[in-house]
């Protein structure tokens, strides 16, 4: 069984990381706005983008939830190297494969998915697509070796090797723009899939591992991944349908409506996709050795993850819908940016707050789902989410605006991770009343920092500044983070003060704070044992 203190030290590791990465990819995009602006040429890299980021991610994602819980399993080493090979081969050819067939048919394909395009806007997207095209290759190559560190524990350099990607195409992108001007866009984009993947590459080895290429059609292990994989590209290419429809629905609500969804989802996606990424990375390898072992475990694992999120994120989806205007103020407040589309992009956020913890509660429970190989059961889930959120659309947007759409994807999510929740009950030493308990004592911790905010909220001198909006914003989180303390204690909920632990552990593991201890950061008994 996975202990609780080592996932808890991984995952803020990987969350560490994963903010470095982030922040590399932010620098990217302000650097990209600076030095382009609307040119043409942004339009057609971003159009020939496109083709390989989503058919590589696609099929990356797809091939590296199969992937994972199969490997977890294997006790044999000599079996487990010959799976992986095979695995990186196939994926190797096929991305070839796609490659060529890009390559010769880079026109039609700029046609089809740049049909707005000006003539020079197409040749300019069709010379940058040929630069992309081989992240087809490496993309899926890269998350699929990422996936053999996270299951043999090293999630550490696993993050750093993939947070070389974005810095990679930042260091590119600064270097090569004053030669080659816009054709650095392309190129530093490709340049960060070979970073990444050359980083991974070069350590296998250190790691125990042998790259060689191996095509076993007969392969058990092949075969069980490939009736896994289908499934799973399924539920993926519907689910990213479901931005499509929000937008399409946005349209019809006036101006102004599609550009509050899209800003207001990116404050509550951003550090969510930072979290959940890691969290899943550091906790899907247990939850894969958990299922295949025949004396069980994963009920139990998935019980105590469910139950840590609630404490952790839901008062923190209450205190981000109760400062949503003022991050909105902060963020995007400015220029054309005026009152109205604050407001209307604050009601997104309220909208969407409640999925900084359902997206955590699916996130967990679809892994769960992916290491028993219960694929197709989510690929009919990905069918009813989309079928739901909908209708809900249809239903809320009239009533409600762009809110009413933010609602929809709340209840709709909602509504899977409860079907999930319910269909986990087959899971042996799953404790659904454990979990509902769990989310009763945080929502009665929640009830209370959101009311110190709103109080805090209307007491504070507010002259409209962004510089307002920061220091009460600041003040705010910080008694609603105390509030929470307190609260989780008379709740009897221990997992903000251990992530606070953890957090001072890491901290008091810094070099300079070390220094300041007194040389190696060993306490004074731990010097004198020594």
């Amino acid at each position: 069984m996975a202990n609780t203190r080592h996932v808890g030290r991984d995952i803020l590791v990987a969350t560490s990381v994963g903010s470095v990465a982030k922040l590399a990819g932010i620098s990217r995009e302000v650097l990209i706005a600076a030095l382009a602006g609307a040119h043409h040429g942004v339009d057609a890299f971003f159009v020939a983008l496109v083709v390989p980021t989503t058919i590589g991610s696609l099929l990356g994602t797809a091939t590296h939830a199969a992937f994972v819980p199969i490997l977890a399993r294997q006790t044999d080493p000599a079996r487990a190297e010959r799976f992986v090979n095979g695995v990186l081969s196939i994926t190797l050819a096929l991305g070839l494969a796609l490659v060529a067939v890009v390559e010769a048919f880079a026109e039609p394909v700029v046609k089809l998915i740049g049909p707005g395009l000006t003539p020079i806007g197409a040749n300019e997207a069709v010379t940058a697509l040929r630069i992309v095209t081989p992240l087809l290759v490496l993309l899926p190559l890269e998350g699929l070796i990422a996936a053999i560190y996270q299951v043999r524990g090293s999630i550490g350099f696993a993050s750093v090797a993939l947070a070389a990607s974005p810095i990679a195409t930042l260091v590119v992108l600064v270097g090569f723009w004053p030669t080659i001007g816009i054709a650095a866009l392309p190129a530093a984009a490709l340049a960060g899939g070979i970073a990444s993947v050359a980083v991974l590459i070069a350590n296998l080895g250190h790691a125990g591992h042998r790259l060689r290429v191996v095509f076993d059609r007969r392969s058990a292990d092949i075969l069980q991944l490939a009736a896994q994989i289908l499934p799973l590209v399924v539920a993926t290419s519907i689910l990213t349908t479901n931005t499509v429809i929000d937008r399409a629905v946005a349209t019809t609500l006036g101006t102004g409506a599609v550009a509050a969804l899209a800003f207001g989802s990116r404050i509550v996606y951003a550090p969510l996709d930072l979290v959940m990424n890691a969290v899943t990375a550091v906790i899907f390898p247990h939850l894969s050795r958990a299922a295949g072992d025949l004396r069980g475990g994963q009920g139990e694992l998935l019980t105590r993850s469910l139950r840590a999120a609630a404490p952790l994120l839901l008062p923190v989806a209450g205190l981000m819908a109760a400062t949503a205007h003022l991050a909105v103020r902060v963020l995007y407040q400015r220029g054309a940016f005026d009152v109205t589309a604050a407001q209307l992009t604050s009601s997104v956020v309220v909208g969407l707050s409640p999925l900084v913890l359902l997206i955590a509660y699916q996130g967990i429970l679809n892994r769960a789902f992916q290491a028993s190989l219960r694929t197709r059961t989510l690929a009919l889930l990905a069918i009813v989410n989309a079928v739901l959120n909908l209708v809900l659309d249809l239903l809320l947007a009239p009533l409600f605006g762009v809110a009413g759409i933010a609602v929809s994807t709340t209840l709709t999510i909602g509504a899977i991770v409860a079907v999930m929740g319910w269909l986990s009950r087959s899971e042996r030493d799953f404790d659904l009343a454990a979990i509902i308990d769990s989310i009763l004592r945080s929502a009665f911790v929640t009830v209370g920092a959101v009311l110190a905010a709103i109080v805090m909220i209307g007491v504070l001198p507010d002259d409209g500044s962004t510089t307002a909006a920061v220091i009460n914003g600041l003040a705010v989180w910080v008694v609603g983070g105390i509030v929470v303390l307190a609260l989780s204690a008379a709740a009897r909920l221990s997992e903000p003060r251990l992530v606070l632990s953890l957090l001072a552990e890491r901290v008091g593991r810094l070099p300079f704070v070390r220094r300041r201890r007194g040389g190696d950061g060993a306490t004074s008994g731990e010097r004198g044992h020594q």
